[in-house]
C-alpha cells in the first residue's frame, strides 16, 4: 500500500518514475489509485517518456475497471476530477499528449475531460470521433455539455440524433438552447414541464422569439408555481415572467395566482394543465393503459426501451441514485409499479427525497446528499451529475419537492411499448446472495 504523505510535493524523478510504472503495471487497482493521489501532488515535472507512460495508464483505467467487475460510486469522478487538475497542473505536457491520443475519447474518460487541463473543444472532438467508430457508443449527460464546443451545424446534427435516440434528453435541451433555431421550438415547449430549473430555464431561452400557445403559457405558469422561492429561484421566475408577458401581451407579475386567474378566465381548457401538478394526469393515461395488452409485451424490446429511456442510470450500479430494479415486478404489483413510474413524485421513499442548497452567492442546487460533514455536502443532481459544496458556501437547505426521477419517461411510449417494458422487469430478479 503506497501511503500519501504530507510531503508528497517533494517526491523525487526517480520515484516520480516508479509512482507511473505502478499506475501501468500494479495488478491491485487500490494501489494504483494510491500511486495516482501521490503523483498528484508531485510538484517536479515527469520527462516525456514518463508523462506519455501515465496518458497511456490514464486511458486504460476505465477498461482496466472494467476487465476487474469494479463499479465506482458517486465521489469517483469528483474525487478524480481534483487529482487530473493537480496532475495537469504540475506535469505540463500531460493534457496535450492525452488529448492527442488516439485512444481518447471513450465514456469512461469523462472524469478526464472535465478536469481544467484539456480544451474543452478537444474533448468534444475526441467524443465525436469515438462515437463514429461503434454503434454501442453510450453519451452520458455530462459528454452532452461538451458538444456546444464544435461547430454549430455539427454540434446540432449530433444533438439531434442523441435526442431522437433517448436517454439523455434533459442535457441536449439545455445544450441545443445555446444554438436554437426555430425549428426547436417544439422541444422546449415540451421541456417547460421539466423539474429541472435548469431545463426550463434553457428552454425558455430556446423560445426567444417563437410564438407559443395557451397550453405552453400553463407550463410556464406551472413551473413559476414550482419554482416559489424569490431569492434561490430568482433567474428562472424572472425569465418565465418576462417570457408570458411577452407572449401574452399581460402586465402581471411573479404572483402565481395572477396568472392562474387570468388563464382560468381566458383559456379554461389550458388552465386545467395546472390541475397535475406533478406532471401525471391519470385521466388521460386510462385509455393508454386500457389498451396494454399485458401478456403480449416482448422483453428483448423492453430491454431496448429500458435503455432508451436511460433507466439504468439511475437505478443500476454503484452510482444509482434511485432504488434497486431487481426484483421489482415480484416486490410490486403491476398497478403500483405503473403509478410510480407515471407519476414518480407521488410517493417518494425519504431514502431518495432532495434537499434544496442555496449559497451565499445565490445559486441553488437541488439534488439527493451522497455525502455530508461539517465541511460540506455532496449533492447528486441528476443521473450523470454530481455538485461539491463547502460548508462555508452554505445559506441555507430545506426539502426539496420532486423525484430526481422526471415525470412523462412514459409519454412517447405506446401500448405495445409498456407492455415489452413490464415484460423486461419481470426478468430482473433479484440476484442470489
Amino acid at each position: 500500500m503506497i501511503r500519501i504523505f504530507a510531503g508528497a510535493e517533494r517526491i523525487s524523478s526517480p520515484i516520480g518514475r516508479w509512482l507511473v510504472v505502478r499506475i501501468a503495471e500494479s495488478p491491485d487497482h487500490s494501489e494504483r489509485i494510491h500511486a495516482l493521489i501521490a503523483l498528484s501532488r508531485m510538484k517536479h515535472p515527469l520527462v516525456r517518456k514518463n508523462q506519455e507512460l501515465l496518458a497511456s495508464s490514464l486511458l486504460a483505467l476505465d477498461e482496466k475497471m472494467a476487465q476487474a467487475e469494479l463499479t465506482t460510486d458517486t465521489n469517483w469522478p469528483l474525487r478524480m476530477g481534483e487529482v487530473m487538475k493537480e496532475l495537469f497542473l504540475h506535469q505540463k505536457g500531460l493534457a496535450t499528449i492525452i488529448a492527442d491520443s488516439k485512444d481518447y475519447g471513450r465514456p469512461g474518460h469523462l472524469w478526464i475531460a472535465q478536469a481544467s487541463g484539456i480544451p474543452r473543444r478537444s474533448s468534444a472532438e475526441a467524443f465525436l470521433q469515438r462515437s463514429r467508430e461503434g454503434k454501442s457508443y453510450a453519451w452520458s449527460v455530462g459528454q452532452v455539455e461538451f458538444l456546444t464546443e464544435l461547430p454549430t451545424e455539427e454540434a446540432r446534427a449530433l444533438l439531434e440524433k442523441l435526442f431522437r435516440a433517448g436517454g439523455v434528453d434533459e442535457a441536449v435541451v439545455v445544450a441545443l438552447s445555446r444554438i436554437a433555431s426555430p425549428a426547436d421550438a417544439p422541444i422546449f415547449k415540451r421541456y417547460l414541464g421539466s423539474p429541472s430549473s435548469k431545463t426550463v430555464l434553457a428552454s425558455v431561452r430556446g423560445l426567444e422569439g417563437a410564438q407559443a400557445g395557451p397550453k405552453d403559457w400553463a407550463k410556464a405558469i406551472g413551473a413559476l408555481r414550482r419554482f416559489a422561492d424569490p431569492k434561490t429561484d430568482a433567474t428562472v421566475r424572472s425569465a418565465l415572467v418576462t417570457w408570458l408577458q411577452g407572449q401574452t401581451k399581460q402586465t402581471h407579475g411573479d404572483t402565481v395566482a395572477d396568472w392562474e386567474r387570468w388563464l382560468a378566465k381566458e383559456h379554461p381548457d389550458a388552465a386545467e394543465e395546472l390541475t397535475a401538478s406533478t406532471g401525471y394526469d391519470p385521466v388521460k393515461w386510462k385509455p393508454k393503459v386500457d389498451a396494454v395488452k399485458w401478456d403480449e409485451g416482448n422483453a428483448a424490446n423492453g430491454q431496448k426501451l429500458f435503455a432508451k429511456a436511460n433507466c439504468a442510470a439511475c437505478h443500476n450500479g454503484g452510482r444509482a441514485s434511485g432504488p434497486s430494479l431487481e426484483g421489482v415486478a415480484k416486490r410490486f404489483n403491476r398497478e403500483d409499479l405503473l403509478a410510480t413510474i407515471l407519476d414518480p413524485n407521488r410517493d417518494v421513499s425519504p431514502r431518495y427525497r432532495t434537499i434544496r442548497v442555496t449559497t451565499v452567492q445565490d445559486k441553488t442546487y437541488e439534488g439527493i446528499v451522497i455525502y455530508e460533514a461539517s465541511d460540506g455536502v455532496i449533492l447528486q443532481t441528476g443521473a450523470d451529475a454530481t455538485v461539491r459544496i463547502a460548508g462555508k458556501e452554505i445559506q441555507s437547505t430545506k426539502p426539496g419537492t420532486l423525484s430526481l426521477m422526471p415525470a412523462g419517461l412514459l409519454d412517447e411510449f405506446k401500448p405495445n411499448e409498456i407492455a415489452d417494458l413490464f415484460a423486461y422487469l419481470k426478468t430482473l430478479d433479484t440476484p442470489k446472495r
